[in-house]
């Protein structure tokens, strides 16, 4: 997705305003692998595929793209049947930023790219009761082999450009960040095919160690062939120390590829998205620390990441010694549920968290 700058904007642009940060002027005299994590960008953007430019395509486009984000941000397809939701979802306009017409080159196909105003859609999910999965994601490691009339081997994207695109379709309606094995010979010697197809969770587990991911996925998908275009899909998710499998059959490529990261997207918003604390009648005031912020853009960096969490309202130093700030953080979740949203980020390391004080490390 583009950036909300390289689109066009509506007549009326909602924009929040930026907190100042205090302390500056100290702190600016008292600093002289695959990634963890990722920053999902594009949460509150949708592509919806539209026949032409009338308002009634706009209409249903804009509904159809508020459900998109409401998905990727909650990490629940269920939200869509809650009340709040379908009444928001019959007012889509309201919580649209900008749009933007393209058309694909390789088949000519029209779609509309949309923004949606992200403190409205927090607003509604947290206002109806649901999760929110913030945008500081896990990455995950996605191992994939195919079995068809060629025989049973990896899929890398040179050998299926076809597949990938597929998979990267769906993981971005997900939002899921992802990255894929290098298929290497050093891969080779970690785990074969064999190894995959028996599902040999210890050799799957052994071989994604190089690339220091907790949450693995391994997908094998076979082609019937007495019907080629009709095809299975194995898949087994790794999260952490927890393993769980399911098997889908008889469907199109496509179908099956779905349903897998469906599978996947579905387990770990029910690991790492959270609900906004019931009870709390104003933002509760967390102190964080950080230490390893030898540089003012080390410190600058850290603040910008604490203040972009969606149920945090604000975040300000409070004080400063050597590399190490903390900071007070007005969040709408607990401190442990605050330490659940951090604690995926590729820039901060957990030294302490809940009930002990919530401590990271900067990894610039």
């Amino acid at each position: 997705m583009p950036p909300m700058n390289s689109v066009l904007p509506l007549a009326s642009v909602r924009r929040g305003a930026v907190l100042g940060a205090l302390l500056a002027a100290a702190l600016a005299a008292a600093f002289g692998g695959a990634a963890r994590a990722a920053v999902v960008e594009d949460l509150h953007w949708a592509e919806v595929e539209v026949g032409d430019h009338s308002d009634w395509q706009l209409r249903q486009a804009q509904r159809d793209g508020l459900a998109q984000v409401l998905v990727k941000v909650s990490g629940r397809p269920a939200v869509l049947n809650v009340e709040d939701v379908r009444l928001a979802l019959g007012q889509a306009a309201d919580y649209l930023l900008q749009y933007q017409y393209k058309r694909r080159k390789e088949d000519g196909q029209l779609s509309l790219l949309l923004g949606y105003d992200e403190a409205l859609v927090t607003q509604l999910l947290t206002t109806a009761g649901q999760p929110l999965w913030p945008a500081n994601r896990p990455n995950v490691l996605l191992w994939l082999a195919v079995e068809d009339a060629a025989g049973r081997r990896f899929a890398s994207r040179e050998s299926h450009p076809a597949l990938y695109q597929a998979v990267e379709r769906k993981l971005r309606l997900r939002g899921v960040p992802a990255v894929f094995p290098l298929y290497d010979l050093q891969d080779a010697a970690a785990l074969s095919v064999r190894e995959l197809w028996r599902r040999d969770a210890a050799a799957a587990a052994g071989a994604s160690r190089r690339y220091g991911l907790a949450n693995v996925l391994v997908g094998r998908l076979t082609e019937d062939e007495r019907a080629p275009g009709l095809w299975s899909g194995s898949w087994q998710c790794m999260l952490g120390d927890a393993r769980f499998s399911q098997a889908f059959t008889g469907g199109e490529l496509d179908e099956i590829i779905s349903a897998g990261i469906d599978f996947l997207a579905d387990l770990m918003a029910e690991r790492y998205a959270v609900v906004a604390a019931a009870g709390l009648t104003a933002p509760e005031a967390v102190l964080v620390s950080v230490s390893r912020l030898e540089r003012y853009a080390d410190y600058r960096a850290a603040l910008a990441l604490l203040e972009s969490i969606e149920l945090v309202d604000a975040a300000w130093p409070v004080f400063a010694e050597g590399g190490r700030v903390v900071f007070s953080v007005q969040a709408r979740v607990l401190p442990e549920q605050l330490d659940g949203i951090i604690a995926p980020s590729p820039h901060l390391e957990r030294v302490s968290a809940p009930p002990a004080s919530l401590r990271y490390r900067w990894l610039p």
